[in-house]
């Protein structure tokens, strides 16, 4: 009986460590592979170029579609000689079915694509010769899924305007009326959100990001079905 207990302990000592190496080499497997999926990442060219020369420090915020012709798949056209005028101080509603091009207009506005024909016009000016920084610090854009990074509330809401005070993230809070969330929080400000903002409920995470889009005072404000 002592030599069987004695083999079966020894057998399993034997085949623990043989059985972590298999894993180790596993994990090594999947690292390589995940590492090439970042290079492909890295080689790939953006589709849309920053070519643009002109500063922006303060527009109007007059939107002009002119003539604006965009396609994924050049057999099925999104948009066709699309026009839209959209002046400042205007609240434009679009509304439409799923696959109707409603995010398609906002990704061309915020020049998230390229689009085959036309042009689209800020205050007048091709938003192709416009620096794509300096175009798009005058824009906000609240999604309908927001996306929240790994840190605090506070980091979250300064990402698009990383000078500013504290007092003007509690004026962008209480604008979205998310300031009285904030205090039964237990760090408040300071409070971390998790990753992708699991910590907070999905209001709050809502008002997190929009309380980020106002603090940078866009002209433009966009809301991608946001809730």
């Amino acid at each position: 009986v002592g030599t069987v207990y004695l083999f079966i302990t020894y057998l399993g000592r034997f085949f623990f460590p043989v059985t972590q190496m298999v894993n180790f080499y596993a994990q090594i497997q999947q690292g390589f592979a995940a590492y090439e999926r970042i290079l492909q990442v890295l080689d790939n060219e953006p589709e849309v170029r920053d070519t643009g020369t002109i500063e922006l420090d303060s527009i109007e915020g007059r939107i002009e579609f002119k003539n604006v012709t965009f396609h994924y798949d050049p057999k099925q056209p999104v948009l066709e000689n699309f026009n839209l005028i959209i002046n400042p101080g205007e609240k434009l509603a679009i509304v439409g079915p799923t696959g109707a091009g409603k995010t398609s207009i906002i990704s061309l506005l915020a020049r998230f694509y390229e689009f085959q024909g036309g042009k689209i016009l800020i205050d007048g000016i091709d938003i192709r010769d416009i620096k794509l920084k300096s175009y798009r610090k005058h824009i906000g854009l609240v999604l309908q899924d927001p996306f929240l990074f790994h840190g605090t509330i506070e980091e979250n809401i300064r990402y698009g305007r990383q000078e500013a005070t504290e007092d003007d993230i509690i004026r962008a809070l209480k604008t979205v009326r998310a300031d009285e969330i904030i205090k039964y929080l237990n760090d408040g400000l300071k409070s971390s959100v998790g990753e992708r903002g699991s910590l907070l409920s999905t209001g709050t995470r809502q008002l997190v990001s929009f309380a980020r889009a106002l603090l940078s005072d866009p002209k433009i404000l966009i809301l991608d079905e946001a809730t």
